[in-house]
Protein backbone atom coordinates (compact mmCIF):
# COMPACT_ATOMS: atom_id res chain seq x y z
CA UNK A 1 0.00 0.00 0.00
CA UNK A 2 1.24 3.47 -0.85
CA UNK A 3 2.37 5.46 2.15
CA UNK A 4 0.91 8.95 2.44
CA UNK A 5 2.26 11.74 4.61
CA UNK A 6 0.27 12.72 7.73
CA UNK A 7 -1.92 15.80 7.21
CA UNK A 8 -3.57 18.40 9.36
CA UNK A 9 -7.16 17.42 10.13
CA UNK A 10 -8.31 21.03 9.63
CA UNK A 11 -6.51 22.27 6.49
CA UNK A 12 -4.93 19.07 5.10
CA UNK A 13 -1.43 20.55 5.07
CA UNK A 14 1.20 17.78 5.00
CA UNK A 15 2.85 17.51 8.40
CA UNK A 16 6.42 16.55 9.22
CA UNK A 17 8.49 16.49 12.36
CA UNK A 18 11.15 19.20 11.98
CA UNK A 19 13.12 18.07 15.05
CA UNK A 20 16.69 16.86 14.55
CA UNK A 21 19.00 14.29 16.02
CA UNK A 22 18.11 12.55 19.27
CA UNK A 23 15.11 14.82 19.81
CA UNK A 24 13.62 13.63 16.53
CA UNK A 25 14.10 10.00 17.58
CA UNK A 26 12.35 10.65 20.88
CA UNK A 27 9.44 12.43 19.18
CA UNK A 28 9.10 9.59 16.67
CA UNK A 29 8.81 7.09 19.52
CA UNK A 30 6.89 9.02 22.17
CA UNK A 31 5.41 12.05 20.41
CA UNK A 32 1.64 12.07 20.17
CA UNK A 33 1.16 15.25 18.15
CA UNK A 34 2.42 16.94 15.00
CA UNK A 35 2.51 20.70 14.55
CA UNK A 36 0.63 22.38 11.69
CA UNK A 37 2.42 25.61 10.68
CA UNK A 38 -0.63 26.80 8.75
CA UNK A 39 -3.19 26.41 11.55
CA UNK A 40 -0.52 26.99 14.23
CA UNK A 41 -1.79 24.11 16.31
CA UNK A 42 -0.81 20.62 17.43
CA UNK A 43 -2.64 17.79 15.71
CA UNK A 44 -2.95 14.32 17.26
CA UNK A 45 -0.56 12.10 15.34
CA UNK A 46 -3.03 9.23 14.98
CA UNK A 47 -5.66 11.56 13.48
CA UNK A 48 -3.09 13.15 11.18
CA UNK A 49 -2.06 9.73 9.88
CA UNK A 50 -5.68 8.80 9.11
CA UNK A 51 -6.26 12.16 7.40
CA UNK A 52 -3.11 11.66 5.34
CA UNK A 53 -4.21 8.23 4.16
CA UNK A 54 -7.79 9.18 3.28
CA UNK A 55 -6.84 12.49 1.65
CA UNK A 56 -4.07 10.76 -0.27
CA UNK A 57 -6.42 8.08 -1.61
CA UNK A 58 -8.97 10.65 -2.81
CA UNK A 59 -6.21 12.76 -4.39
CA UNK A 60 -4.85 9.70 -6.18
CA UNK A 61 -8.33 8.92 -7.50
CA UNK A 62 -8.71 12.49 -8.80
CA UNK A 63 -5.33 12.32 -10.53
CA UNK A 64 -6.24 9.01 -12.16
CA UNK A 65 -9.45 10.50 -13.57
CA UNK A 66 -7.73 13.63 -14.90
CA UNK A 67 -4.81 11.68 -16.40
CA UNK A 68 -7.12 9.15 -18.08
CA UNK A 69 -9.27 11.91 -19.56
CA UNK A 70 -6.27 13.93 -20.76
CA UNK A 71 -4.71 10.92 -22.48
CA UNK A 72 -7.85 10.42 -24.57
CA UNK A 73 -8.03 13.99 -25.85
CA UNK A 74 -7.38 14.78 -29.50
CA UNK A 75 -4.78 17.43 -30.25
CA UNK A 76 -6.49 20.63 -31.40
CA UNK A 77 -5.34 24.07 -32.46
CA UNK A 78 -5.98 26.77 -29.88
CA UNK A 79 -9.13 28.21 -31.42
CA UNK A 80 -10.75 24.78 -31.80
CA UNK A 81 -9.76 23.91 -28.23
CA UNK A 82 -11.38 27.08 -26.91
CA UNK A 83 -14.61 26.31 -28.76
CA UNK A 84 -14.57 22.71 -27.54
CA UNK A 85 -14.36 23.82 -23.92
CA UNK A 86 -17.02 26.51 -24.21
CA UNK A 87 -18.21 28.58 -27.19
CA UNK A 88 -17.17 32.21 -26.85
CA UNK A 89 -14.24 31.44 -24.56
CA UNK A 90 -11.27 33.77 -25.09
CA UNK A 91 -7.54 33.26 -24.67
CA UNK A 92 -7.51 35.66 -21.74
CA UNK A 93 -9.82 33.38 -19.75
CA UNK A 94 -7.70 30.24 -19.86
CA UNK A 95 -4.48 29.09 -18.22
CA UNK A 96 -1.78 27.03 -19.96
CA UNK A 97 -0.65 23.71 -18.55
CA UNK A 98 2.74 22.84 -20.01
CA UNK A 99 2.83 19.24 -18.85
CA UNK A 100 0.66 16.49 -17.43
CA UNK A 101 2.06 17.23 -13.99
CA UNK A 102 1.09 20.90 -14.41
CA UNK A 103 -2.46 19.84 -15.34
CA UNK A 104 -2.68 17.59 -12.29
CA UNK A 105 -1.45 20.46 -10.14
CA UNK A 106 -4.30 22.67 -11.39
CA UNK A 107 -6.81 19.98 -10.47
CA UNK A 108 -5.24 19.43 -7.05
CA UNK A 109 -5.32 23.13 -6.17
CA UNK A 110 -8.83 23.78 -7.48
CA UNK A 111 -10.34 20.78 -5.73
CA UNK A 112 -8.41 20.95 -2.47
CA UNK A 113 -11.56 21.98 -0.50
CA UNK A 114 -13.50 19.01 -1.90
CA UNK A 115 -10.67 16.59 -1.28
CA UNK A 116 -10.63 17.75 2.32
CA UNK A 117 -14.37 17.16 2.57
CA UNK A 118 -14.04 13.69 1.08
CA UNK A 119 -11.27 12.89 3.55
CA UNK A 120 -13.67 13.89 6.34
CA UNK A 121 -16.27 11.46 4.94
CA UNK A 122 -18.65 14.17 3.82
CA UNK A 123 -20.83 13.76 0.73
CA UNK A 124 -18.64 15.66 -1.74
CA UNK A 125 -18.02 14.30 -5.23
CA UNK A 126 -15.50 14.64 -8.07
CA UNK A 127 -16.38 13.11 -11.42
CA UNK A 128 -14.69 13.38 -14.81
CA UNK A 129 -16.25 13.35 -18.26
CA UNK A 130 -15.33 13.76 -21.93
CA UNK A 131 -16.87 15.83 -24.68
CA UNK A 132 -16.88 14.27 -28.15
CA UNK A 133 -17.52 15.81 -31.55
CA UNK A 134 -19.62 14.32 -34.35
CA UNK A 135 -16.74 12.09 -35.47
CA UNK A 136 -16.30 10.60 -32.00
CA UNK A 137 -13.09 12.45 -31.13
CA UNK A 138 -12.66 13.51 -27.51
CA UNK A 139 -12.21 17.28 -27.86
CA UNK A 140 -12.50 18.46 -24.26
CA UNK A 141 -12.65 17.03 -20.76
CA UNK A 142 -13.74 18.24 -17.39
CA UNK A 143 -14.08 17.47 -13.72
CA UNK A 144 -17.35 18.28 -12.02
CA UNK A 145 -17.01 18.96 -8.33
CA UNK A 146 -19.86 19.20 -5.87
CA UNK A 147 -19.37 20.06 -2.22
CA UNK A 148 -21.35 18.67 0.68
CA UNK A 149 -24.45 20.13 2.29
CA UNK A 150 -22.27 21.30 5.16
CA UNK A 151 -20.54 23.77 2.83
CA UNK A 152 -23.56 24.84 0.80
CA UNK A 153 -23.42 22.29 -2.03
CA UNK A 154 -21.17 24.49 -4.12
CA UNK A 155 -20.08 23.47 -7.62
CA UNK A 156 -16.68 23.57 -9.34
CA UNK A 157 -16.28 22.85 -13.05
CA UNK A 158 -12.68 22.53 -14.27
CA UNK A 159 -12.39 22.07 -18.03
CA UNK A 160 -9.39 21.36 -20.23
CA UNK A 161 -8.38 20.58 -23.80
CA UNK A 162 -5.17 19.44 -25.47
CA UNK A 163 -3.25 21.83 -27.74
CA UNK A 164 0.11 20.05 -28.06
CA UNK A 165 1.95 16.81 -27.41
CA UNK A 166 1.88 17.46 -23.68
CA UNK A 167 0.27 20.91 -23.63
CA UNK A 168 -3.20 21.78 -22.36
CA UNK A 169 -5.40 24.77 -21.74
CA UNK A 170 -7.37 24.90 -18.50
CA UNK A 171 -10.51 26.82 -17.63
CA UNK A 172 -12.28 27.09 -14.30
CA UNK A 173 -15.85 27.90 -15.20
CA UNK A 174 -17.66 30.48 -13.05
CA UNK A 175 -20.99 28.71 -13.55
CA UNK A 176 -22.24 25.21 -14.39
CA UNK A 177 -21.27 23.93 -17.85
CA UNK A 178 -24.10 22.08 -19.57
CA UNK A 179 -22.15 19.40 -21.42
CA UNK A 180 -20.17 18.34 -18.37
CA UNK A 181 -23.26 18.17 -16.19
CA UNK A 182 -25.01 16.14 -18.87
CA UNK A 183 -22.11 13.70 -18.74
CA UNK A 184 -22.50 13.32 -14.99
CA UNK A 185 -26.27 12.94 -15.28
CA UNK A 186 -25.90 10.17 -17.85
CA UNK A 187 -23.35 8.41 -15.73
CA UNK A 188 -25.61 8.37 -12.72
CA UNK A 189 -28.57 7.31 -14.82
CA UNK A 190 -26.81 4.38 -16.44
CA UNK A 191 -25.11 3.23 -13.26
CA UNK A 192 -21.89 1.93 -14.77
CA UNK A 193 -21.03 5.20 -16.55
CA UNK A 194 -19.55 3.50 -19.63
CA UNK A 195 -20.08 4.26 -23.29
CA UNK A 196 -21.11 7.34 -25.23
CA UNK A 197 -24.56 8.81 -25.41
CA UNK A 198 -25.13 9.34 -29.13
CA UNK A 199 -26.15 12.85 -30.00
CA UNK A 200 -25.09 14.38 -26.71
CA UNK A 201 -21.43 14.79 -27.52
CA UNK A 202 -20.44 13.56 -24.09
CA UNK A 203 -18.96 10.46 -22.59
CA UNK A 204 -18.44 9.76 -18.90
CA UNK A 205 -15.30 8.05 -17.73
CA UNK A 206 -15.86 5.05 -15.47
CA UNK A 207 -14.79 5.45 -11.88
CA UNK A 208 -11.31 4.17 -11.17
CA UNK A 209 -10.18 2.53 -8.02
CA UNK A 210 -7.57 4.60 -6.24
CA UNK A 211 -4.60 3.32 -4.32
Amino acid sequence: MKKYAPRCTVCATPLADTSRGFKKVLRAIFGRTLYCPHCKMDVPKASAVVMGETYGLHLTHLKLQVRDAAMQLARLDLNDALRAIEPGLSREQINPAHSMENLLQFAREVYRPLLLEQAKARHASLEAGLRRDATGRATAAGVWGHSSAETGEREWDLLFARVGKDQYIVYQAPRPVAWLHEAVRLKRGKGNGQGAHHGSGVQVLPRQKAG
